[in-house]
């Protein structure tokens, strides 16, 4: 069985401390991992945007009462679009925050998936 690691790093990343595990550390591919749990909109965020956005979801707690679902893609090919859809339902908002440009992004194709298949959801 052949096995690869792959680590993607952000120029920004040595600016965050991070918490390694003892054990084997295993992120399924294809399946996005909800950061936290929110009811008034959605952040769809990748990369070092996960934390940034989590700090914003923060604030905008504290400071206006808005809960803010943040979703970690963790993957682009496989993407989890259902993750994505079921928090775009579930709240009626979507802000997708990725460091790439607007052109053939991530953030454009996920616009897209929600575009096409939840826009009666927004």
């Amino acid at each position: 069985m052949l096995w690869a690691t792959f680590f993607i790093s952000h120029s920004f990343t040595d600016q965050i401390e991070w918490e390694v595990p003892d054990d084997d550390y295993v992120i399924p591919l294809g399946k996005a991992d909800v950061k936290r749990e929110g009811k008034d909109a959605t952040i769809i965020a990748s990369l070092i945007l996960v934390h940034r956005a989590l700090e914003a979801a923060e604030i905008l707690q504290r400071d206006h009462g808005i809960d803010v679902e943040v979703v970690d893609i963790r993957s682009l090919v496989p993407l989890d679009k259902q993750a994505i859809l079921d928090s775009v339902e579930k709240t009626g908002r979507l802000i997708v925050a990725d460091p790439a440009a607007r052109v053939c992004s991530a953030a454009s194709e996920i616009m897209s998936i929600v575009g096409q298949e939840a826009f009666w959801s927004l």
